[in-house]
């Protein structure tokens, strides 16, 4: 699994009878968009290894994830961007928590 660019999985959680990464890259996964130079994305597996879902997103900056979980709730990822997801932005480099799905 990849893209035309450089890719990084940085986190991997286990819940289920499904396996969870998190990373950024600078390509395109499967029709999504990339917003900036690096994106953070979320995917999940079966237990066979097959790709179930994957979610990329990010700022017109570099946005990068270093952690991901997985509960009854859903899953969770953390990262740092150099953008703004939202109208308020702390400085120059801010953490995000982002839900990417219910389970």
């Amino acid at each position: 699994m990849g893209t035309g660019g450089t890719d990084f999985a940085w986190g991997a959680a286990a819940y289920g009878n499904k396996i969870y990464i998190t990373g950024y890259t600078s390509g395109t996964f499967h029709g999504e968009v990339n917003a900036g130079q690096y994106d953070a994305y979320g995917a999940a597996f079966d237990d066979a290894g097959n790709l179930l879902w994957i979610k990329e997103f990010g700022t017109d900056k570099d946005d990068y994830t270093r952690g991901i979980c997985a509960n009854p709730d859903g899953v969770y990822i953390s990262g740092s961007t150099w953008g703004s997801f939202s109208a308020r932005q702390g400085g120059d480099t801010d953490y995000f928590i982002a839900r990417l799905i219910s389970n």
